[in-house]
């Protein structure tokens, strides 16, 4: 009479298999995210910027008078009203003013009027690899942004 064994669980070459395959697979997921953080981080400063100038644009309608928001180049971050939004410190950022041309270090001052309308200028925010435009309109305060 034959008596067949069944082998419950997995033999030690199936877990080594399987847990190379694992290793393989968050391996490339980790790179992937390395690759990925330095352009995030640059559309989340650039999405920071830009949502302070609309809120200062904002602000400046609802209370009717001027709202001055300044850029602090050197210690990248920006100021409304005593509220500091910081950057981060690896981006660059250029302020080109229409009268003065570049500004890359310094604070630079953008003022809201309540009439729709702003100093104007155009920010450009960069890192090694990738580069925005943040567009502001002098005449209606509108605030875009294009990819460079």
């Amino acid at each position: 009479m034959l008596i067949k064994y069944r082998y419950k669980g997995f033999t030690l070459i199936e877990l080594i298999v399987v847990m190379t395959l694992i290793i393989l697979v968050l391996g490339i997921v980790g790179v992937n995210f390395s690759i990925r953080l330095p352009k995030e981080k640059l559309k989340s400063a650039v999405r920071d910027i830009v949502s302070s100038m609309r809120y200062a644009r904002g602000l400046s309608q609802v209370k009717t008078k001027e709202v001055v928001v300044k850029i602090d180049l050197v210690k990248k971050q920006i100021i409304i009203d005593r509220k500091k939004r910081k950057l981060p410190k690896e981006l660059e950022i250029v302020v080109i003013d229409p009268n003065n041309g570049e500004i890359k270090d310094g604070i630079y001052k953008i003022i809201f009027f309540p009439g729709y309308g702003c100093s104007g200028a155009e920010i450009i925010v960069k890192n090694s690899n990738n580069a925005y435009m943040i567009q502001l309109s002098p005449f209606t305060g509108k605030v875009s942004v294009k990819s460079l």
